[in-house]
């Protein structure tokens, strides 16, 4: 065929996976899962690993494992970024580290399910995947060093406010695309009161989602009556 044994194996990884993996393994093409996965990841492509139970004893001593895999393996890595979940947490690197993170975490007893592809829900993020790659890794980064120089309220005051209304900023050339500006000229505001707005909105999206999620019927009832308000204005 003239295509060598990697390319194969990589395509079928993308293609059929999980039937793949079974006929390459079935045919001995490969030895095991770990043979089969050198071969079908690039050093940088992205790991995740699912950590359950990671923060039932509390915040402290997770954080302080994720500092430390940072300095001991991941401060190189450009893709690698953490993300709290409530009771469980997710650890994503380059391939190349993964292996150094199952050790860390077999060594400090630490739960962790088999490494898998990174793997989005949500359509934005799969689409532009790349790039929130990056704005993950980066604001992942952010909060260790600044919390390695003694900056934790920093971090949640002055750099939140700017990497949003930075964001903003960027988005109201979009907002003035979609039309969203016009209610606030109509009512003699000036277009700078959307970013307010935008902000209170997804602050009220955010409760309604996380007491929908942990069951608080006073949150989810409140929100959830906007949340349908605001579904019927864009039905209009």
């Amino acid at each position: 065929m003239g295509i060598k044994k990697e390319k194969l194996l990589r395509l079928g990884q993308k293609i059929l996976p999980y039937k793949v993996k079974k006929l390459l393994v079935k045919h001995k093409i490969v030895e095991d899962r770990d043979d089969l996965i050198s071969l079908t990841y690039d050093d940088y492509d992205v790991i995740e690993f699912f950590l359950p139970g990671f923060n039932d004893d509390g915040l402290v001593e997770p954080f302080k494992h994720i500092m430390c895999l940072y300095d001991t393996y991941l401060k190189d890595d450009p893709y690698w970024h953490f993300i709290y979940e409530g009771h469980y947490a997710l650890i994503r690197c380059s391939y190349m580290y993964a292996k150094d993170l199952e050790k860390y975490f077999d060594k400090h007893d630490i739960e962790h399910k088999p490494m898998e592809w990174w793997r989005e829900s949500t359509h934005v993020t799969t689409a532009y995947k790349s790039l929130f790659r990056d704005i993950f890794h980066l604001t992942s980064v952010l909060a260790i060093e600044m919390a390695k120089n003694k900056e934790e309220n920093f971090y949640i005051s002055q750099s939140a406010d700017r990497i949003v209304h930075i964001f903003l900023l960027q988005a109201i050339y979009l907002a003035e695309m979609n039309g969203d500006l016009d209610k606030f000229r109509e009512m003699g505001y000036g277009i700078q009161y959307w970013e307010a707005s935008c902000m209170a909105s997804l602050a009220q999206f955010r409760s309604y989602n996380i007491g929908k999620i942990d069951g608080c019927n006073e949150l989810n009832g409140h929100w959830a009556k906007m949340s349908k308000e605001k579904e019927s204005e864009k039905n209009v």
